[in-house]
């Protein structure tokens, strides 16, 4: 091969390497920066969620125009916060559930304006007295829900604080009135679900309100049982007249000089379907309590003068004495 062709053929073998050399310098900074690039979104996609699951995780601090007080949206929050605290570190906090006693009186009887006025002052009353660390929110009209870190005695001496926080008298425009309230404790993670601790805490105040008020009294499971009875029975109550379930029973009353029998008393018995003979003892104050007794009354009242109508037929002609509970148990006799 002659030497030019020779020189010139290696000159076309480094012109190739060089060219080759270049693109595969070229390759290897593209493919750098596209790594360096593509770490540097990873970084700020890991900050990005970061910052999300951190804003999750902590409660949005709203509050409730009204009455100054935590909003319900935030007030959840910070129980979901506690829960998860709870979990990771240990601990305890409580639910306190509060009802003022016959504030639906109060409201009928002053107006809605006072009754505003008055649940803005125990608000008030409430953040100033109750401890920076309480969370408090106002769930609807006279109830309020407070929670406090702390294990099942700190939610007894903070349900008490509460009682005499609102021991003093409120001044409403010139309406002065003395409040008292009902208080139910629910305790986390020592009486169960997160999810069901305001529930619970209400029912143990529903407890404490049924038996006159003014106090407060921790959640027991039992509770729950009792509610699902009552409530069954209840429903069941709705329907005992309709299906015919109820009787009156007449106790014969003596004159004491002539032993004769001259009145009878007239005495009301349920006859369930399950559960045999009920007590008015115990069916009366459900009747009371959700508006049964004036329809069971009327009952009672025309089914005793009906009796009494038939002994006269027969030639027997006696008293009928009916305790009529709707009217305060007020003696009716013919």
């Amino acid at each position: 091969m002659p030497l030019v062709a020779v020189k010139g053929y290696i000159g076309n073998l480094m012109d190739t390497s060089i060219a080759i050399a270049a693109v595969s310098t070229f390759l290897v900074v593209l493919v750098v920066g596209l790594y360096f690039r593509e770490r540097q979104r990873n970084i700020a996609l890991v900050a990005a969620l970061n910052v999300a699951s951190k804003s999750q995780s902590e409660p949005v601090v709203g509050h409730d125009a009204a009455m100054g007080l935590l909003s319900r949206a935030s007030f959840d929050a910070i129980l979901t916060r506690g829960g998860d605290k709870v979990e990771r570190r240990g601990g305890a906090f409580c639910v306190l559930y509060l009802a003022l006693d016959n504030f639906g009186l109060l409201n009928d009887a002053f107006g809605h304006a006072v009754g505003d006025e008055l649940l803005q002052a125990v608000s008030l009353r409430l953040s100033e007295r109750a401890g920076a660390k309480a969370a408090i929110c106002h769930i609807s009209a006279g109830e309020f829900a407070i929670i406090v870190n702390g294990s099942v005695a700190t939610g007894l001496s903070a349900a008490k604080r509460v009682i005499e926080i609102l021991g003093d008298p409120f001044q409403v425009e010139s309406t002065k009135t003395q409040l008292s309230a009902s208080i139910g404790i629910a305790c986390y993670p020592e009486h169960g679900a997160l999810g069901k601790l305001v529930g619970y805490a209400a029912l143990a105040m529903r407890s404490i309100k049924s038996n006159g008020g003014g106090g407060f009294c921790l959640y027991d499971l039992k509770m729950g049982v009792e509610v699902r009875e009552q409530t069954m029975l209840v429903n069941d109550l709705r329907q005992a007249l309709e299906l015919n379930q109820f009787e009156l029973y007449f106790q014969p009353k003596m004159d004491a000089l002539s032993l004769q029998v001259t009145a009878a008393e007239a005495l009301l018995r349920w006859h369930h379907p399950e559960r045999g003979i009920v007590s008015p003892d115990i069916f009366i104050p459900l009747a009371e309590r959700y508006g049964l007794i004036s329809a069971i009354g009327n009952w009672v009242l025309e089914e005793a003068c009906l009796t009494a109508a038939r002994w006269r037929e027969r030639g027997l002609r006696m008293r009928v004495a009916v305790n009529f509970l709707a009217i305060k148990c007020a003696k009716t006799t013919w």
